[in-house]
């Protein structure tokens, strides 16, 4: 049966570089928006990509992604770790802006430390040059203590090679320039700590010890010109304490322009929004539209599995489990908060729970969440 396991965990991994190649050649695994001044794709995987408008539009970012580090060994990162949660969407009807993408990953790729899921929500409005990152890292294991940071691989102009990335001190923003395009990133929740900028080359994200490096830099990189490989640039957040099963926020404001002011006022109108956003009397939670229960992962597993959840009201909630019989054997529940005398009041958004069954054998199984006058049923598949 282990056999079984590691063979479905290969096939696993197989099926997702698949997937992220199938991405590369624009097969669907990916959403984006053109509000006729910024365009922004995001994948399943957590790759975000930035250009300019229109059909004679140029990449700008060929990826923007998140680090969430814990020691020189526990680096969670786009490369090497990044699985789908969910598929990524583009809102149809979005609460907070004009235009919304939202996504999640977690690390199913590797199934290496640090254990955290990633939610993502990009915002934008019509005929403006900027949108806003937002960042929202769920902590799966014990107390985490993790720096966080982005990293950016620019493609500016549509070109690799020969930019300038450049820390502007006074404005607190990352910049990357090329000829006359300009974009630049702020951290809008913390501000950044380090800024690491260096020549790309192949494989320098395949250590976490280096990965770890450049987010504890302590400095910044005033100004890095690029050769022919182009750049990467690593912004860094100071170090944040999440405890089991909480999470932290963490916002970017983007700005694009035809020169540094531009780029500068692009950024300042989204952080703007940022504010007016902060503002508003208890927003409906973004990305959220219905109460929905989301497949366990991994799925088959052995050991520990996670299940997400969406509220959109604030409702009592309870998690059974039933046989292939339809016995109840809730019992197998009894580490987990919500089960058997759950009935703990959650408030809207989006919560994940881990489960381990231990007393339980190999089969079938069904989990059912009930919220308020709802349910829903998902099947599992526990190996040992």
């Amino acid at each position: 049966m282990s056999e079984y396991f590691a063979l479905s965990r290969k096939l696993s991994k197989l099926l997702t570089t698949v997937m992220s190649i199938a991405v590369l050649f624009g097969n669907g695994l990916s959403a984006d928006f053109d509000n006729s001044r910024i365009q922004v794709t995001l994948t399943s995987e957590g790759k975000l990509s930035i250009a300019t408008s229109g059909l004679n539009g140029s990449m700008q970012i060929a990826r923007t992604s998140i680090i969430a580090g814990e020691t020189d060994s526990t680096v969670f990162d786009y490369t090497k770790d990044a699985g789908a949660v969910i598929d990524v969407e583009s809102i149809s009807d979005p609460l907070l802006s004009d235009f919304e993408l939202h996504g999640m990953i977690d690390n199913s790729f590797s199934y290496l430390p640090p254990q955290v899921v990633v939610r993502h929500n990009i915002y934008a409005w019509d005929a403006v040059p900027c949108c806003l990152l937002k960042y929202t890292v769920i902590n799966q294991q014990d107390t985490l203590t993790a720096r966080l940071g982005l990293e950016i691989l620019p493609q500016v102009g549509g070109m690799f090679g020969d930019e300038t990335v450049e820390w502007m001190a006074f404005d607190d923003v990352l910049a990357v320039s090329k000829e006359e395009d300009f974009i630049g990133y702020k951290a809008l929740t913390q501000e950044i700590t380090s800024v690491r900028s260096f020549e790309y080359y192949s494989g320098y994200a395949a250590a976490d010890s280096d990965l770890w490096n450049w987010l504890c830099y302590g400095q910044y990189d005033l100004m890095v010109h690029a050769g022919s490989q182009g750049a990467v640039s690593i912004p860094a957040l100071d170090l944040i304490d999440i405890s089991a099963g909480d999470s932290t926020e963490v916002w970017f404001a983007v700005g694009l322009g035809g020169s540094e002011t531009e780029m500068l006022t692009a950024v300042d109108l989204a952080e703007e929004q940022y504010i007016l956003l902060g503002v508003k009397t208890e927003p409906p939670i973004e990305g959220v539209t219905s109460f929905t229960l989301h497949q366990n992962y991994p799925n088959p597993f052995n050991g520990n599995t996670t299940i997400c959840f969406d509220l959109i009201t604030a409702s009592s909630v309870t998690l059974s489990l039933f046989d292939i019989h339809g016995r109840h054997v809730g019992a197998g529940l009894s580490a987990c908060p919500l089960g058997e005398h759950g009935g703990s009041p959650l408030q809207p958004g989006t919560h994940t729970i881990t489960l381990s069954l231990p007393d339980l054998s190999s089969g079938t199984y069904f989990y059912r969440l009930q919220a308020g006058g709802e349910q829903i049923t998902r099947t599992l598949h526990l190996i040992k």
